[in-house]
């Protein structure tokens, strides 16, 4: 989950939303960027962080009680292969393509941690013979499945940005990523409250997205289970993001 910290408590944002934002900015991309397959790479970008919270499987309370923030989540290595293989299997029953992205995408997020841990490295290494039967029945060669997982990346990051209110202020600028042909991004807000990406990589010159966030007005939480009930029992807030060329 994403944890923004807000005067009397919380905002919170599922990683489930998060990734059917990164969706939605998908849908947005212009055209000529769609390639083969469209449709299934765009369910990857909404699927890529499903299945995340879980409260049978890790923590989301500090020792105090505090919300964690996934990026202040540190799953243990037997932990985080579970979730993988979870993830992996439902991709697959989605899509090949599906699945080839989210190898793609656990490879990306867990790069520094693999060349310390063995059981990681077994892990992608296990996924190899499964990837290239996939590579074979879609047509692809490993740049094409880079190409792809590339439009992924810049949806995933910039719906993060704008899930953690990271866009500057003043008309300063923020790096998204290098990614889609290679180029490098950058987001900014103007006086107005829109936003801009240069270069423009959208269809339409302007357009409104939108993501449900939930509330919560406390500092700390007594327990999982406790803290699990008052998100479930919150009601989604809207929040939108206005786009402008």
């Amino acid at each position: 989950m994403i944890v923004n910290k807000i005067k009397d408590g919380y905002v919170i944002i599922y990683q489930a939303a998060h990734g059917l934002l990164a969706s939605k900015i998908a849908s947005h991309l212009d055209k000529a960027l769609r390639p083969k397959n469209w449709l299934d790479l765009q369910q990857a970008v909404n699927y890529h962080d499903d299945l995340q919270l879980s409260f049978s499987e890790k923590n989301h309370l500090s020792k105090n009680g505090i919300p964690l923030d996934f990026t202040n989540n540190k799953d243990q290595i037997t932990d985080l292969i579970t979730r993988m293989d979870r993830l992996t299997q439902q991709a697959l029953r989605k899509s090949g393509l599906i699945f080839l992205m989210t190898i793609e995408h656990l490879n990306f997020l867990n790069q520094s941690r693999i060349p310390k841990s063995k059981m990681l490295r077994n892990f992608f290494e296990q996924q190899k013979v499964l990837q290239q039967e996939m590579m074979n029945i879609y047509q692809l060669t490993k740049d094409d499945v880079l190409e792809k997982y590339e439009l992924l990346r810049f949806c995933d990051r910039l719906s993060l940005i704008l899930c953690k209110n990271e866009i500057p202020v003043m008309g300063r600028e923020l790096e998204v990523n290098t990614s889609i042909d290679g180029k490098k991004y950058f987001i900014s807000g103007r006086k107005n409250g829109s936003l801009t990406v240069k270069p423009w990589i959208f269809e339409k010159e302007k357009f409104v997205l939108n993501i449900e966030t939930r509330i919560l007005n406390q500092a700390n939480f007594k327990s999982e289970s406790y803290f699990k009930n008052c998100i479930e029992n919150a009601l989604p807030v809207i929040q939108k993001f206005h786009f402008v060329k």
